[in-house]
């Protein structure tokens, strides 16, 4: 039985996903930056991993700055700055695990709550379920400003799941498109032509 194995330039195992030695030395071991060309290539290289690193727009702005039409090449604090921490970031976890968007499965804590049912055991959930976000998007239509992208990401993602379980489901399916049909022929019927 096959216990690991290289795809697309990583190896692949039951760790998770692992990244060549030669590609973490090439990383390492890359010049600063002195030219928009360069300052493309290696974005292209850290572009490669970007999904594993966390916030990876925010700390590559600098360096994408650089990159805009009519931007002056003014190497700064703010560029070295950024350009360590991602091959820090890159070449210090050989072992790499994308992040789970969606987990249905995540443990909640249930505390049970005395005080004001004394005679019934009532149990507070501590965590929130995965379609919490969902339900106060839907029932405000804000998303949250402090949110990170990797949260808006989650949250859409979300959307598409519980939207192909509808179409999945073949009850689920027939409702919507019965009030689909329903409201475009009240539409037909009543809206002024």
């Amino acid at each position: 039985m096959v216990t690991s194995g290289i795809v697309l330039g990583h190896i692949v195992s039951h760790k998770g996903i692992e990244v060549d030695k030669s590609k973490l030395d090439l990383i390492a071991n890359l010049p600063i930056p002195n030219t928009v060309k360069e300052i493309r290539s290696f974005l292209g290289h850290a572009g490669f991993y970007r999904r594993f690193i966390q916030n990876f727009s925010a700390i590559a702005r600098p360096l994408n700055n650089l990159l805009e039409k009519d931007a002056k090449f003014d190497w700064n604090y703010a560029c070295q700055e950024a350009f360590e921490k991602l091959i820090t970031m890159l070449t210090s976890t050989p072992v790499m695990q994308p992040p789970n968007w969606i987990s249905s499965e995540e443990p909640s804590e249930y505390l049970p709550i005395k005080d004001s049912f004394p005679d019934e055991q009532v149990f507070g959930v501590s965590k929130l379920p995965w379609f919490a976000k969902i339900v106060n998007f839907l029932a405000t239509c804000l998303i949250p400003p402090h949110w990170t992208l990797q949260e808006k990401k989650k949250l859409w993602l979300s959307f598409d799941e519980v939207r192909n379980d509808a179409y999945e489901n073949p009850q689920i399916y027939k409702e919507r498109t019965k009030l689909f049909r329903e409201k475009n022929i009240l539409r037909k019927n009543f809206e002024p032509s």
